[in-house]
């Protein structure tokens, strides 16, 4: 929000969010509705992204990643009492990010028209 915003808007309580709601739930009953092979594509397709991008080699060793993909922006709900909570998350742009890979093996492509900030 802008400081403008925040001076006008007092009390949450008088905000209507059901729009959003709304949109959430029609988001979430899609995604129930799909057909059993569609879910079974998403599947697959997700076990070779993870299969692809979600481990890595370190001295011989195959590793899991722990975390190879970004989160959209928004805002931060953290878990507990963290002192973020309710912060924007800004998007993460190409040139935002480091490709840290082995010197034998050749980096991915960015999308088109972008760069990476630097590859390691």
């Amino acid at each position: 929000m802008t400081p403008q915003e925040r001076m006008k808007i007092k009390d949450l309580k008088r905000c209507d969010f059901s729009d959003i709601h709304n949109y959430f739930l029609e988001k979430q009953e899609a995604q129930k509705a799909l057909p059993k092979e569609e879910k079974q594509r998403l599947k697959e397709e997700a076990e070779r992204i993870q299969e692809e991008y979600g481990y890595c080699v370190i001295d011989g060793h195959r590793e899991k990643i722990g975390n190879f993909k970004t989160e959209p922006p928004g805002l931060f709900r953290g878990r507990g009492d963290h002192p973020k909570m309710g912060m924007l998350k800004k998007r993460i742009m190409p040139e935002d990010v480091i490709i840290n890979c082995s010197k034998d093996s050749k980096a991915p492509r960015p999308p088109r028209g972008h760069q990476w900030r630097e590859a390691r």
